[in-house]
């Protein structure tokens, strides 16, 4: 790297790893939303829940394929501290999407007629299967961004360029007349691309490649099939639902439900933040007391962010989803559901993450598959009845089962409370949120300024920045 670029790098790094986590969460998902509404408005409904039926398969493919590579990566380097095994691991990796791409290609027929319920036609799977190994090797090299310490940096890649790149592909294919799945597709597909040859040149002048040694893909399978089948349910979890809605409902509540989950997930932002920049800090994390400290002020400000989204999209669901049409506003009440189970599951913290990094990767393992078959009953149970508010209810309740048992399996060895959020806070939370929830239906100028009053109460009820506050006061008075 050059010298400005060696200095602009070392700059961002020094920043808290939550703060940019999030910002560029933030900024990177405007982009994202601006372009899903610009997709709206120029595709219809059911290109879209076509499009987005076949990209949720997409990504659980990607996950299945790894087999938990790219979390061994975080997990072998930290253990052996040797290049060599971010190269083995991604080539490890490399295999076995090849394989997988060749098997889901050569069964397209299976897997249509049995995942798809024949919602997607066989030239657009096709065309989907393009994005399989593009997305799945940038997910094995992006661990290595964060093992070698630029998490910051892996954040901007990750977060902002990915969805600043799409918009201009997105933007040539519709207005060359190609506004329908295939312009979607490939939107994606060379956007990622390019991506992947940045992140490529980034990783060639930073890490120092060795040749692999073969026997590493035996010798490291077991745990990292363990880490793998833990992101495959979780990846299962998070779009099984949308599969099944596909399979039991129309392809309109798919795209409607789409945006649902896309706009609520921003409420995790800051505590995905903090559970991917703290990974690597979770090894042994019980026995160095001076992780707490840095664990919880970053904790603390991730859940207050957290809790502030939601509120935000709990009191302005229906003005946010009118902007991508007026139908869109039919799943105002699932955005509102959606938003309140993930501030509940940012209450517990990094237990997951805690358990992969400290050789429990099984375990977790275990109770994601009960949640998972929790979910899968449930959609079963409730989308026939009530379509995505009942897709929305089995994916909270199976997602918050996950947290709760991962939390309880915890307490069995170590003293879980150090990773949760304090009571105070919760309840705090708790009344918060009922207060949005009974004030969604009042004008929008009421609705602002609740908001501007609730945020403020969630912020200063922190410590630090109660603090700060009075010291800047002080400041002012003298």
């Amino acid at each position: 790297m050059t010298s400005k670029t060696n200095f602009l790098v070392n700059y961002i790094e020094k920043k808290n790893n939550i703060i940019i986590g999030l910002g560029t969460n933030l900024a990177g998902n405007m982009i994202m939303f601006l372009t899903t509404i610009y997709i709206t408005n120029h595709v219809s409904e059911a290109i879209y829940g076509e499009f987005r039926l076949s990209f949720a398969l997409v990504s659980i493919m990607v996950v299945v394929l790894m087999l938990g590579r790219d979390s061994s990566i975080l997990y072998y380097y930290q253990k052996e501290q040797h290049d060599r095994v971010l190269f083995e691991e991604t080539c490890s990796g490399i295999v076995l999407i090849v394989v997988g791409c060749a098997i889901f290609y050569y069964f397209d027929d299976f897997f249509i007629r049995t995942l798809l319920n024949n919602n997607v036609s066989k030239s657009n799977y096709h065309l989907s299967l393009l994005m399989v190994p593009l997305w799945a090797i940038y997910n094995l090299l992006t661990p290595i961004i964060r093992v070698k310490g630029y998490i910051n940096s892996g954040f901007i890649l990750s977060n902002l360029l990915q969805r600043i790149l799409r918009f201009p592909f997105l933007l040539l294919f519709i207005l060359a007349g190609y506004n329908g799945f295939s312009g979607l597709a490939w939107s994606m597909i060379l956007s990622q691309v390019l991506l992947l040859a940045l992140l490529c040149y980034s990783l060639a002048k930073t890490v120092q490649w060795t040749t692999p040694d073969i026997a590493s893909f035996f010798k490291r399978f077991n745990y990292a099939l363990s880490l793998g089948m833990n992101a495959i349910m979780l990846s299962i979890a998070g779009k099984i639902d949308v599969i099944l809605l596909g399979s039991l409902s129309t392809t309109n509540n798919v795209a409607i439900y789409d945006i649902v989950t896309s706009l609520a997930i921003v409420c995790l932002f800051p505590y995905i933040a903090l559970s991917k920049s703290f990974e690597p800090r979770l090894y042994h994390y019980f026995h160095h007391e001076e992780k707490h400290d840095a664990y919880r002020r970053n904790f603390s400000l991730s859940f207050t962010l957290t809790t502030t989204a939601g509120v935000f999209f709990i009191l302005f669901s229906r003005e946010i989803l009118s902007l991508f049409g007026t139908e869109y506003v039919a799943g105002a009440t699932a955005f509102t559901l959606l938003s309140i189970v993930y501030v509940g599951i940012s209450c517990w913290g990094a237990v997951s993450e805690w358990m992969t990094m400290n050789g429990f990767a099984k375990f977790n393992f275990l109770l994601l598959i009960i949640s998972g078959l929790l979910n899968i009953g449930l959609c079963y149970a409730l989308i026939p009845k009530y379509g995505l508010l009942g897709a929305t209810i089995a994916l909270g309740v199976s997602l918050t089962l996950s947290k709760v048992l991962a939390f309880l399996f915890i307490m069995l060895k170590e003293k879980a409370y150090k990773l949760i959020v304090f009571p105070g806070e919760f309840l705090l939370m708790v009344a918060i949120i009922a207060l949005s929830v009974y004030f969604d239906t009042y004008n929008i100028m009421m609705k602002v300024a609740l908001f501007i009053i609730m945020s403020f109460l969630l912020f200063i009820a922190q410590k630090p920045l109660r603090l700060r506050l009075i010291n800047i006061i002080k400041r002012k008075a003298d």
